[in-house]
């Protein structure tokens, strides 16, 4: 990215895509893409693929959290979207992380969680 002129920081912003996938998939399968924002019109080169989140509804949550707490703030957001009435669509849910956590005073993670949602049944 840096090479091709496709990370600009501040305006690049690094994602973390999490694949949807069912309680039953085992670890192993489980993916996730690391990703940054590139302007609509880049042309990445040979062997890096470009996707386009989808536009729609999502229950954002801003968090600062350590690294061990991740699981604990995506738990969180699950169960608030279940108390709220919507259920998670079928697009790719992902985390957006706002700072470099080595620059934190106490290492601590800025991010938002961003969950593609739908009203629930």
């Amino acid at each position: 990215a840096v090479p091709n002129r496709l990370w600009n920081f501040p305006s690049s912003t690094k994602l973390l895509i999490i694949y949807p996938d069912s309680e039953s998939t085992p670890a192993a399968e489980k993916r996730m893409w690391m990703a940054i924002t590139v302007p609509s019109n880049a042309k990445p080169p040979k062997g890096i693929r470009t996707m386009t989140l989808e536009e729609g509804l999502y229950a954002v949550g801003d968090f600062e959290i350590s690294p061990y707490e991740f699981g604990q703030a995506w738990g969180f957001m699950y169960r608030w979207l279940s108390e709220q009435g919507y259920a998670p669509s079928d697009s790719y849910p992902f985390e957006l992380k706002k700072n470099d956590s080595d620059e934190h005073r106490e290492h601590k993670h800025l991010v938002e969680i961003c969950i593609p949602v739908v009203k629930a049944d």
